[in-house]
């Protein structure tokens, strides 16, 4: 095998930002010299040296025919390799000694001493979304179910702070969303977001929309739901959404999905983000479940600060029917 570089004069940018590559190289091919790998290739034919042409800074590396050279050179990829794929975990820093430990001495100084790991920011490792991308959805039904909703959000919301300053005249139903709110408060973390799952599922009772409502969808502001004590699937995961803004989470941590469980049709449920995963809090248990475990779940829409946004895959899905019809 012949691996030839010399295009580039490392004095000169852009080429100088290559120097490390170019010191490993060099450390590479003088560790394969001194150790042998450079035998005659051919009978007759004499040992070739990296030599750099004159008026040229390039590098010029023949590696060995023999078994030990390959592997060597192989070590050197995958030892690079273990430092730098951690970066999109956030831990690259943490892995450059293991890489070390995976090379030569003479080799492991020269390539993972001249590594420079770039700051990794935690805020670019929070995916943005629970299921994958999304992109904006098209003005139409969701969106006028949302806005409407939106003003009745607000005016709980004013009710409840109008309890917090005089409980006297406070509502039944929305004393009982504050003991909740109060209780999350009082946690954080995980223990917070089981808190308000718990104590909403066990507060509402599952009944259909059509059989409350007389019609098929009616999205239900949490104070509502809680003064009747009955609810659809949506109608908990918006009781939860309000219940955790109140306790202290971030809205832009907080989604309604609206997805197909392919076991029984059509649901809604809250995703909460906390740190780099999104946890699912379902009506039809108190387990907190990693959105990624959910496997019958096929996430169509997201609502929450973006407003609504439809999930790539649902978009997809939809293109394809259209296109088969």
């Amino acid at each position: 095998m012949h691996f030839e570089t010399n295009a580039c004069n490392f004095n000169e940018l852009p080429c100088a930002r290559f120097t490390p590559l170019r010191r490993a190289a060099g450390a590479l091919t003088g560790t394969q010299r001194s150790l042998g790998y450079f035998p005659d290739t051919r009978p007759g034919e004499e040992r070739q040296q990296a030599v750099d042409p004159p008026g040229r800074q390039g590098i010029v590396m023949r590696a060995s025919r023999s078994a030990r050279a390959p592997e060597l050179v192989l070590a050197a990829v995958m030892a690079v390799g273990l430092a730098l794929a951690p970066l999109f975990t956030g831990d690259a820093a943490a892995n450059v000694d293991v890489a070390k430990a995976a090379l030569p001495d003479e080799i492991g100084q020269e390539i993972m001493g001249s590594i420079r790991l770039p700051a990794v920011n935690a805020d670019e490792l929070r995916p943005s979304q629970p299921s994958g991308p999304t992109a904006a959805t098209p003005e139409g039904p969701l969106w006028i179910k949302w806005r409407a909703l939106a003003a009745d959000l607000a005016r709980d919301t004013a009710v409840l702070a109008h309890c917090r300053e005089d409980v006297t005249t406070c509502p039944a139903e929305a004393l009982r969303l504050i003991a909740t709110i109060d209780a999350a408060r009082a946690k954080s973390g995980r223990a917070q977001i089981g808190e308000v799952n718990r104590a909403v599922n066990l507060a509402i009772r599952p009944v259909t929309d059509l059989a409350q409502h007389g019609v098929a969808d009616r999205w239900t502001a949490p104070l509502a739901t809680f003064a009747s004590g009955r609810g659809d699937c949506e109608d908990y995961a918006i009781a939860k959404y309000v219940a955790l803004q109140e306790a202290g989470v971030a809205e832009n941590d907080l989604r309604l999905l609206i997805v197909r469980d392919q076991r029984a049709g059509d649901h809604a449920v809250l995703a909460v983000r906390q740190g780099t995963r999104w946890l699912v809090l379902d009506n039809r248990h108190l387990n907190l479940v990693d959105a990624a475990d959910v496997p019958n779940f096929v996430p169509l829409y997201a609502l929450g600060a973006d407003g609504v946004q439809t999930f790539a895959m649902a978009q997809l899905r939809r293109t394809a029917q259209v296109a088969a019809q």
